[in-house]
């Protein structure tokens, strides 16, 4: 499954804050940032799935992954999610996004 978070929120310049499905639901005015509201897209989608089960999916062999920017996005959905836990696999195409501090 692919996730369009750009349609969770925008963030392509200073005026693209604000637009998405999540700032259509709680306000384009939300202090939440884009990377914030895919992370929520995303507990959505497994908790969706969590509570289908004629989705029939196996639970246990999801994971979450992301490459440069959407894996730091990958990375803050494993630590900011609860329950289930599936694999957060963050992955980076540069030395730079991968650098710590």
């Amino acid at each position: 499954m692919n996730y369009a978070n750009s349609n969770m929120a925008q963030q392509t310049s200073g005026s693209s804050r604000g637009i998405g499905t999540f700032y259509n639901l709680y306000g384009k005015t939300h202090s939440a940032s884009a990377m914030t509201a895919w992370v929520w897209g995303v507990s959505r989608i497994i908790d969706g799935l969590e509570l289908n089960a004629a989705a029939n999916i196996n639970l246990s062999k999801i994971a979450v992954t992301g490459c440069s920017r959407d894996g730091k996005g990958a990375l803050m959905a494993g630590a900011l999610y609860v329950s289930p836990v599936p694999p957060f696999i963050p992955v980076s195409n540069s030395r730079r996004a991968a650098k710590p501090g």
